[in-house]
């Protein structure tokens, strides 16, 4: 029996397998039993009573889900320290969540669900860690999760700083921007800001940025974060 968790994440997965394997619905209505209403109302991460219905999918797709029974909690409990580690960029604590993740998850990592989760993580730590970019590749993996809303808050706004700065410093696509600034734009979070102050400089929009630098270095002041009070010098 799937927890109203499981559901949801479950359900918000079906739409990234539809794009990346590039099927139809008309496919899905011929292999499955199910209909378009209840595949774009569990897409959305609505639920849906019957556990058939998720089943019945995970077949379609041929997705394996095995139950990891605290990753409800250790999610919650993890992101709490992984917000402040990466925040305060604490190479210390990054390096120990990046080898609890691991531990955690490596061996569930072609299982959906968790599949997703090491992959966000992954990228995560690569940039935190090693100082690598995404590819455009990565850059647009990511963008399906997000337009899902996948991942929790948290998660996703780090992923979009990350996707902003490598499609900044690496890739250079003008629509991979504006596809990111219409998601960034949805978010108050201080790391976001930041990354909203360089767009309007980026944008020659030069007052708008200097208002923000301004008051993102009084709050990183006050935060003492040095790291963040850095970047946005």
């Amino acid at each position: 029996m799937y927890s109203n968790f499981e559901k949801e994440k479950i359900g918000k997965t079906f739409k990234y397998y539809k794009t990346i394997k590039n099927i139809k619905w008309d496919e899905i209505k011929e292999k499955s039993k199910m209909s378009k209403t209840t595949f774009a109302k569990m897409s959305r991460g609505q639920i849906v009573k019957s556990d058939r219905c998720y089943d019945e999918f995970l077949r379609f797709f041929n997705l394996s889900y095995v139950k990891i029974e605290d990753f409800e909690r250790w999610l919650y409990e993890y992101l709490k320290r992984l917000d402040k580690a990466l925040e305060y960029n604490n190479q210390e604590d990054i390096k120990q969540l990046y080898d609890e993740y691991i531990n955690y998850l490596d061996n569930h990592k072609n299982e959906v669900i968790y599949e997703q989760y090491h992959y966000a993580f992954d990228c995560i730590f690569k940039y935190y860690l090693e100082n690598q970019y995404l590819n455009e590749k990565d850059v647009n993996k990511l963008l399906i999760f997000i337009e899902s809303n996948l991942f929790e808050e948290i998660i996703q706004i780090y992923l979009l700083e990350i996707m902003y700065i490598s499609n900044n410093n690496k890739i250079g696509s003008y629509s991979i921007k504006n596809e990111l600034t219409k998601y960034i734009e949805l978010y108050s979070h201080p790391i976001l800001v930041d990354v909203k102050a360089n767009n309007e400089k980026l944008e020659k929009r030069l007052g708008s940025a200097l208002d923000i630098y301004e008051k993102q270095l009084e709050y990183w002041n006050e935060s003492n974060n040095d790291y963040r009070k850095i970047r946005t010098l």
